[in-house]
């Protein structure tokens, strides 16, 4: 399940046009702009992420990072995760699989602490980083 979750993911974001402000993407999906940015103007931690993921795909690697750079790493993480998995459907790269799947949750808190930080850097400065 994890395997076809992250090839939608990119396949979605392959089909997008990156919006070029860096966020907004995902009212091309027909999703709502995001709510915390319409009630107080600042961007939150996740504004950007479907632009990145599209920038991602398409080999933008430093526009992905502009728009969020948690978003970027995010990307990083699935796109490397994706072949592993992809072998493991197939009965290889079991053991490496199973390492993947123990550190997942680590994996996943260091990523939302460093979603946090970079969003407490833009609140104070106005950048990302």
């Amino acid at each position: 399940m994890l395997l076809l979750g992250i090839s939608l993911v990119f396949l979605t974001a392959g089909l997008l046009t990156p919006e070029t402000s860096g966020s907004g993407t995902l009212r091309q999906m027909g999703l709502p702009g995001c709510l915390v940015r319409q009630l107080t103007g600042l961007r939150c931690p996740t504004c950007g992420m479907t632009t990145g993921f599209v920038f991602f795909v398409r080999g933008q690697w430093l526009s992905a990072w502009q728009a969020n750079p948690a978003g970027f790493l995010l990307a990083a993480g699935l796109g490397l995760c994706w072949p592993v998995l992809a072998c493991s459907v197939t009965g290889r790269a079991v053991a490496v699989t199973r390492l993947l799947l123990r550190w997942l949750p680590v994996l996943l808190l260091v990523w939302s602490v460093f979603t946090g930080l970079q969003w407490c850097v833009w609140v104070l400065t106005g950048r990302w980083f």
